[in-house]
């Protein structure tokens, strides 16, 4: 901590036991007091002190950028990215004791309170410009510790020494500059399976990365439904310590690509909170578009949008993409168009009632069992098998699904598959039963503690837009949910037809 003094004070340098530290990826040489903490930053170092002033020094290798274009990006990212401060004054011209015409400097000061202080705070930004870099110095303090050590920052910035590329590092304290290479070092690359989220990726690494994280997953689920069955609780752990990696990962990279654009990770913010508050809602169909919005998004800028040329605000442009790179983002490519071309092909097949839209099952003259015989209707017609069922709201699981239509009624079947016994039936036929319902859907009529062959289910009727009526009857049967419900008009024709249909649920397990 510097010595007290009076604001404005002769600045014993003595005092202040200063140490020499360079940066060498953009030769930068300074001294700080010996006393201030370092740390390191994205192309740069930071320093504290204990009595709230924080230093900041990076760079950039950046030959075609004037003073001016510098001094304008860095005011607008300070204007975006701390709105709490205000510009006090205009820029000033900033001279080191032995810059001449090599170097040139501009200081803009601002002052406001950060968010969490309950006291205003002063920052200072340095902008430095040569033949070859850009720097940027910021400091930050509270207001009256600022006006204090205001000679002490000045003989910093007086002490700023950008030594033309190539020149040898005159001295580096140990430790100055950790995470730092020379010049001429291979830049810092995200690994795979990395948990920073410092540094830059390219648009080809972003995809071949995605590979070995998208294998892992696969494998880490097959562990764990192999394991679950015999042991619950470390099966269960095993998939959501798999779940929340896979998320975070994929966050990850999508950071990382968005440094590589120079743009901050925090843009992601905003989907990712529209997408969770819709999913608390309950609300699919805002979920669906949202989602929908950001896989879009990710596509473009992982498969379309370039990095910038050479090093930016995240750190230094990617290294060339190696052969093992080049062939995982090829994988990925060539997976996600075969994805979407089976998609395209299963919507276009999955509806109406020409050849190859369903795949016929098994059925017989006096009625219909479910796949695992855990379950036996009597459909008024032969059903088949929608081989584009969709997915139901109740969670994680398979879902198989037949249907018959006969006489303008439709009849279907759903046997949904939870993996494992649910501790909870009640929520588990609570959230079909939601899911029957729908947003549009009206309960008329249900029983709700209903025992169907010794398993717990219910019986409902439920009026839909249209004078249309949806009746059911489902139950849960081990870590099976078996579903049976028609729709159909008011008819006494179809009421009858609907009737003597789930009439004829069992459950046999």
């Amino acid at each position: 901590m510097p010595p007290r003094r009076p604001a404005n004070a002769p600045l014993d340098v003595a005092a202040l036991k200063p140490r020499n530290v360079v940066i060498p990826d953009i030769c930068l040489e300074f001294f700080v007091p010996s006393a201030w903490h370092e740390s390191s930053m994205p192309r740069g170092l930071r320093y504290r002190d204990d009595s709230g002033t924080v230093l900041e020094a990076s760079g950039h290798l950046r030959p075609d950028v004037p003073l001016g274009k510098w001094v304008e990006m860095r005011l607008a990212l300070v204007k975006h990215e701390m709105r709490y401060l205000t510009q006090v004054g205009e820029a000033t011209d900033i001279h080191g004791d032995d810059w001449r015409d090599r170097v040139k400097g501009k200081a803009i000061e601002f002052s406001g309170t950060i968010p969490g202080d309950d006291f205003e705070s002063r920052y200072l930004l340095a902008c430095v410009r040569t033949d070859e870099v850009v720097a940027v110095i910021a400091i930050r303090a509270p207001a009256d510790v600022f006006e204090r050590d205001r000679s002490l920052y000045k003989w910093f910035l007086s002490r700023l020494d950008p030594k033309p590329m190539g020149a040898p590092a005159p001295y580096r304290a140990p430790g100055a500059s950790a995470g730092f290479g020379s010049s001429n070092a291979t830049p810092f690359e995200p690994g795979v399976f990395g948990m920073s989220m410092e540094g830059r990726i390219g648009r080809l690494r972003a995809l071949a990365y995605s590979l070995p994280l998208l294998t892992a997953m696969a494998l880490l689920g097959i562990a764990a439904a192999v394991i679950m069955p015999k042991a619950r609780v470390l099966g269960g752990g095993l998939f959501l310590v798999g779940g929340l990696y896979a998320v975070y990962s994929s966050v990850r990279l999508m950071v990382l690509r968005l440094h590589d654009i120079n743009l901050s990770g925090k843009w992601l913010l905003g989907f990712l909170l529209v997408i969770g508050l819709a999913a608390a809602l309950r609300n699919s169909n805002f979920v669906m578009i949202a989602a929908g919005i950001f896989w879009i998004g990710t596509m473009l800028i992982y498969c379309l949008v370039p990095g910038t040329d050479g090093d930016n605000d995240y750190g230094a442009a990617p290294g060339p993409n190696s052969t093992l790179v080049k062939i995982g983002a090829t994988l990925v490519i060539v997976g996600q168009l075969g994805s979407i071309g089976g998609q395209s092909q299963m919507q276009g097949t999955g509806t109406g009632t020409g050849t190859g839209s369903h795949k016929p099952i098994r059925a017989d003259p006096v009625g219909w069992h479910s796949p695992d015989d855990g379950m036996f209707i009597r459909f008024p017609g032969e059903p088949v098998e929608d081989l584009n069922p969709g997915t139901m709201s109740s969670g994680t699981g398979s879902m198989r699904q037949f249907s018959a239509e006969v006489a303008g009624a439709a009849y279907v079947v759903q046997v949904y598959s939870l993996g494992v016994e649910p501790e909870d039936q009640t929520a588990v036929l609570d959230s079909v039963q939601a899911a029957l319902i729908g947003s549009d859907g009206k309960l008329l009529s249900g029983r709700m503690a209903m025992q169907f062959d010794g398993h717990r289910g219910r019986d409902m009727r439920i009026g839909i837009p249209g004078n249309m009526t949806r009746s059911a009857k489902f139950a849960v049967a081990g870590s099976k949910v078996y579903v049976a419900m028609a729709v159909s008009d008011s008819s006494p024709a179809a009421e009858r037809a609907v009737e003597a249909f789930l009439e004829s649920y069992r459950v046999t397990r």
